[in-house]
């Protein structure tokens, strides 16, 4: 979910993409959003980014 959030995909996309209801896809993103601390999706993608979890595939 993360690596979908920083490429930037809608909550759309990313609940079909996981084969998750899209309010549940919804539910997943505002507990990281809390966990990072981020007031924005843009600032979600950042810190998910920044902080390194993603590996150095991506």
């Amino acid at each position: 979910m993360a690596a979908l959030l920083v490429e930037g995909h809608t909550d759309a996309v990313i609940a079909e993409r996981l084969g998750l209801n899209i309010r549940t896809a919804r539910v997943h993103i505002a507990k990281l959003a809390a966990t990072l601390g981020s007031q924005s999706r843009a600032q979600l993608g950042y810190l998910i980014g920044r902080s390194g979890s993603l590996g150095r595939g991506r």
